[in-house]
């Protein structure tokens, strides 16, 4: 082999061992994850270098610690909960176009907490689950913004402790939620403010059992004396045709002090004062509530507020569900109408099915069916 062909060859190995290993390196980048459970004990940060991360049980945040989401991290929640113990903090903050991404995973405080936890999350894109209290005695202050909230049941603010801090709910747009509810009161007058935000098709949510009553900002109540208020202003509500603001009806119970909410300033969608009137449910509809002051209002979007999202109608997730009886023998069925998928998940009692994650592909728009099968003892 004469020098020129040499050299050739040896430049040709070097480009294929270059390229393959480029290669390796996408691949790795591409199929790298993570998968987490458990308690997080010290103060940890969730890189992108190790996005996705997968939740295989729930993830406790202890007493006192901060656990910390980079931009551009996506959090597979498969159902299970990060859960912010006293103290402890999510601090989970992206950026425009290195959005922090959940999907379905439920964020709580940590059961039987008598102080408070801290959820500050802005430039996410929360796809399902859930933002809760979860427990009459765990605390929760929330920061939220610049976020894109889809198929929420509910998100509830429960600041009744002398130590938490304000509640922000900020440039957000909620689309298909089963809406906002707040508890408020504490010795130090803590507030929470819902400020432009977009509500589409509120008190909606796919899989909320509470459609009905629960609205996009619902009141709950307010320890007395603690002047503590819920301020509700440039937002854009834009469904006419249900309640978006009010007490739900669990909520309206004889001889409670409710909280007081400031209601100005708000996009209504129209100008008519009287479908106004009827997306408020306030001392007008029931002598036993406050009365919800709405005027001065908005006759168009605020400045402020982000546009709603367009090409979207309905909800896009996937039925999953767990067994609440022991019925023996027990199988799912899952069914895509519109590819002919079927996907079959054998169940015990106990355990929980999900049809996207037994494999179930579904497009935006699909329409599945579930069958359940049983044999009974």
């Amino acid at each position: 082999m004469n020098m020129k062909k040499l050299l050739s060859f040896a430049i040709s190995r070097y480009l294929a061992f270059l390229c393959l290993g480029f290669w390796l390196l996408c691949v790795g980048e591409v199929f790298a994850s993570t998968y987490v459970g458990g308690i997080v004990s010290t103060n940890t940060t969730w890189a992108a270098s190790g996005s996705p991360y997968i939740l295989t049980s729930d993830v406790q945040i202890a007493s006192g610690v901060t656990l910390t989401i980079d931009p551009g991290v996506t959090v597979n929640g498969s159902g299970f909960a990060i859960k912010v113990g006293g103290h402890g903090t999510l601090s989970a903050h992206g950026a425009s176009g290195a959005e922090i991404v959940f999907n379905d995973c439920y964020i709580y405080s940590a059961y039987d907490s008598s102080t408070h936890s801290l959820i500050d999350i802005s430039h996410a894109s929360i796809n399902g689950g859930e933002i809760n209290n979860n427990s009459s005695a765990g605390y929760i202050s929330v920061i939220l913004r610049d976020s894109i909230v889809k198929n929420l049941p509910q998100i509830h603010i429960w600041s009744q402790s002398s130590d938490v801090v304000d509640n922000y709910i900020e440039r957000n747009v909620f689309f298909n939620t089963g809406g906002i509810l707040v508890d408020l009161g504490s010795s130090n007058g803590v507030d929470a403010y819902v400020r432009n935000n977009v509500f589409q098709l509120d008190g909606q949510a796919c899989g909320a059992n509470h459609a009905d009553d629960f609205y996009a900002v619902g009141i709950g109540f307010v320890r007395s004396n603690a002047g503590s208020q819920l301020i509700v202003e440039y937002n854009s509500f834009l469904s006419t045709n249900r309640v978006a603001i009010g007490t739900p009806s669990p909520y309206r119970i004889y001889g409670m002090a409710y909280l007081n909410m400031i209601a100005i300033n708000n996009y209504w969608n129209t100008t008519d004062p009287a479908v106004i009137d009827g997306m408020i449910y306030d001392g007008l509809d029931d002598v036993t509530l406050p009365i919800i002051s709405y005027t001065p209002f908005l006759t168009a979007p605020h400045a402020n507020t982000p546009a709603p999202l367009t090409g979207q109608t309905d909800c896009s997730r996937v039925v999953r569900g767990s067994m609440n009886q022991d019925i023996g023998q027990y199988k799912a069925i899952c069914a895509n109408q519109n590819t002919h998928q079927v996907v079959t998940i054998p169940v015990v009692y106990g355990q929980t099915w999900d049809c996207a994650a037994a494999g179930l592909t579904v497009n935006k728009g699909d329409d599945v069916t579930v069958t359940l099968r049983a044999k009974i003892k």
